[in-house]
C-alpha cells in the first residue's frame, strides 16, 4: 500500500508514471532458502500458484491501477480487477521455469547442498517448477507495449521484495552515453524502503556523470513513531479494572480470591495491579532509553 500512497501523493510521479516515460516494471520475489521439508505441500502448487498468481498479482494491480475514487478497500479494489481485466493470457515463450540443485562446492551439511528433489518429501523425478519469469502485458492506453516482468523463486541468493520503475533513456544525450536509466524501487522486504536511482555529476570541472541513490529507509525515517505505536499497542493502563484484568489474563474463576460474602479480595486486586504497573514500568524505562537516543540522534541531524 505504500506504492498507492507514494504515487498518487506525489505530484512528481504522476506525469510519468505511462507508457510514455516507463521502459519496464519489474516485480520480484526471492527466498534464499529450498522446501526444508515443506516439499509435500510444495509439490502440488509449484512456485507459480504458491507465490505468482496471488502476491506478485496483487502487487501488480496496485503499480498499474488508475487512481480510486478513495482509498476504502472497495474502491481500490474496483481499480485492480479493472487492470486484471486487461491483461490476456501469457504466452508459453514468455514464461521461464526452473528447479534449483544443490551446490556440488558447497558441504554435505550445508542447506546449499540439497536440491529440490533431494528433499525426502518430494516425489522423485518432479518436474514441479520453483523458479518462475514470466512477461505480462496491459494493452491499454497507460501500459500498452510496457512489460511487466513478474519473477519468483527458491533458493535464490537472497530475500528480497522489491517493485523497480525502469524509465526510458535521456532523449537527446550529450555525456557521450554515460548516463544509465533512473530507476524507482519500492523495497517490500527486507526493510521496507524507496529509493530513486539517478544520475549526478561528480564534483570536479569536467561533466563525469555517475549513478547515485536518494533513499527512503521507513525503519530509519520513521523508528520514533513504529516505536510509539507499539508501546500504545503492546501496553495499557497498568491500573486495570479486575473485569479487565479477567479478560486480559484469561483468568478462571477457581483462581480468583473471593472474600466469604462473594466480593472480589482487594489484597489480590493490589498484587495483580501492581505487578502489572512493574511490568509496564519496565517497559517504559526501556522504550524511553531507546527514545532518548533516537531523538538526540534526529535533534543532531537537524541542529547540523
Amino acid at each position: 500500500m505504500s506504492n498507492v500512497g507514494s504515487r498518487f501523493a506525489n505530484r512528481i510521479f504522476a506525469p510519468a508514471w505511462n507508457r510514455e516515460n516507463i521502459s519496464s516494471i519489474q516485480i520480484t520475489f526471492k527466498e534464499p532458502f529450498g522446501t526444508e521439508g515443506r516439499g509435500g505441500y510444495f509439490d502440488n502448487y509449484g512456485i507459480i500458484r504458491d507465490v505468482m498468481q496471488n502476491h506478485l498479482l496483487q502487487i501488480l494491480s496496485l503499480v498499474a491501477m488508475e487512481k480510486p475514487v478513495s482509498t476504502s478497500a472497495e474502491h481500490i479494489r474496483d481499480e485492480k480487477v479493472k487492470v486484471l481485466k486487461f491483461i490476456p493470457p501469457v504466452k508459453l515463450e514468455d514464461v521461464v521455469l526452473g528447479q534449483y540443485e544443490g551446490d556440488p562446492c558447497a558441504p554435505h551439511d550445508d542447506p546449499a547442498s540439497q536440491g529440490y528433489l533431494d528433499d525426502p518429501t518430494v516425489p522423485p523425478n518432479s518436474s514441479t517448477p520453483t523458479f518462475a519469469l514470466a512477461t505480462l502485458f496491459i494493452p491499454n492506453e497507460r501500459w500498452e507495449g510496457v512489460p511487466f516482468f513478474l519473477r519468483c523463486g527458491k533458493a535464490l541468493n537472497e530475500r528480497k521484495a522489491e517493485i523497480r520503475l525502469q524509465f526510458k533513456d535521456v532523449v537527446g544525450d550529450i555525456f557521450e552515453g554515460s548516463c544509465k536509466r533512473n530507476e524507482l524501487v519500492m523495497r517490500v522486504q527486507p526493510g521496507e524502503a524507496i529509493y530513486l536511482k539517478m544520475m549526478t555529476k561528480i564534483p570536479a570541472t569536467a561533466f563525469k556523470m555517475e549513478e547515485s541513490e536518494m533513499e527512503l529507509t521507513y525503519n530509519d525515517r520513521y523508528k520514533v513513531w513504529l516505536l510509539l505505536f507499539w508501546w500504545n499497542t503492546v501496553f495499557s493502563s497498568p491500573f486495570l479494572p479486575i473485569e479487565k484484568i479477567e479478560k486480559k489474563k484469561k483468568l478462571k474463576k477457581s483462581e480468583i480470591v473471593l472474600e466469604s460474602d462473594g466480593s472480589i479480595n482487594k489484597k489480590w486486586c493490589n498484587y495483580h495491579s501492581n505487578k502489572n504497573l512493574l511490568k509496564n514500568a519496565f517497559s517504559f524505562i526501556v522504550f524511553l532509553a531507546v527514545l532518548d537516543t533516537e531523538m538526540t540522534n534526529i535533534l543532531g541531524l537537524v541542529t547540523f
